[in-house]
């Protein structure tokens, strides 16, 4: 099939495109950085070189294309208008195609809120973080956006790590330069967590066979505390300082992202698992490995 993909070079974005490129799609990727486009062009993207406020450009690529995958990110002042204007291009793009078109939303698990102790799902009603207070207006939109031109789905990952990104990965760099990990708050609350590549699998099931109008969470089921999280990594890189960092004093330095970090959620992926997705990256067991991909992908 031919994918359009904004937010292609992003973390999220190239290891999708990686992996749809794999599976025989041709895919378009569309992003900021010709650099960081560059190895997946040799890989078989072509990448457009453009801004997300190109409303023009995202409904001719979203008509032109089969499948449409949002996984743009950013947290600037106007993403919350950013990403309805590109959403309302998209579907406008896809509704005037040809053919049945796939539109598939990126948005996160910090849309659910904070969960306490009965676990999340698809069906939970949200109670969105004051940071992504804005995401689920966007799901709604994209939600009834379906047509019977246009199949809409939203896929919200848990906390990401693998490769060389995400907040796992920035506590393997501290490690390694600053021989610590600091957390935020006492450790104690939950991060429903999955690997890069298991929600890449995840997108390409749900391109595939995804229900129309529907959610689906990516997460590994587990419950991990941030604490334990914290101290794999710190083992696998071979150190013991795990350090706990006041929210107030955090609040400082890293504003409202901080709430979000201290957030304590228990998010399960049913509808996910009834695609037939089975994560197959689980920390703690692996963290040696999450720890060998970063340094391998470093030195590359």
């Amino acid at each position: 099939m031919k994918v359009f993909l904004p937010g292609a070079t992003g973390y999220i974005g190239s290891a999708l495109a990686g992996a749809l490129i794999r599976a025989g799609h041709q895919v378009t990727g569309l992003g900021r950085s010709q650099q960081r486009a560059a190895p997946l062009e040799a890989r078989g993207l072509t990448f457009l070189r453009a801004d997300l406020s190109d409303a023009r450009l995202l409904e001719q690529e979203a008509k032109d294309h089969e499948v449409t995958v949002y996984a743009a990110a950013e947290y600037g002042p106007h993403r919350a208008e950013r990403d309805a204007k590109a959403v309302a291009a998209i579907l406008a793009g896809a509704g005037a195609g040809a053919g049945l078109k796939v539109f598939v939303y990126t948005s996160g698990v910090w849309a659910i809120g904070p969960t306490g102790e009965r676990a999340a799902d698809e069906s939970t009603p949200v109670r969105p973080n004051p940071l992504v207070a804005w995401r689920p207006a966007v799901e709604k939109q994209v939600l009834e956006g379906a047509s019977s031109k246009v199949r809409t789905q939203v896929v919200r990952p848990g906390v990401v790590y693998g490769g060389h990104g995400g907040y796992l990965g920035g506590w393997i760099r501290q490690a390694l330069e600053e021989k610590r990990i600091r957390v935020v708050g006492d450790g104690k609350n939950r991060w429903p967590i999955v690997h890069l590549e298991d929600l890449a699998e995840l997108f390409r099931l749900v391109i595939d066979r995804g229900a129309p109008r529907s959610v689906y969470h990516a997460t590994d089921d587990t419950a991990h505390t941030v604490e334990s999280l914290a101290r794999v990594i710190a083992r696998a890189a071979g150190i013991e300082r795990v350090e706990t960092w006041p929210l107030p004093e955090a609040r400082a330095q890293l504003g409202p992202v901080a709430e979000a970090l201290v957030m304590d959620q228990v998010v399960k992926s049913p509808a996910s698992r009834r695609l037939g997705w089975k994560p197959r990256r689980e920390l703690p067991s692996q963290a040696d490995a999450v720890y060998d991909e970063y340094v391998a992908v470093s030195v590359s």
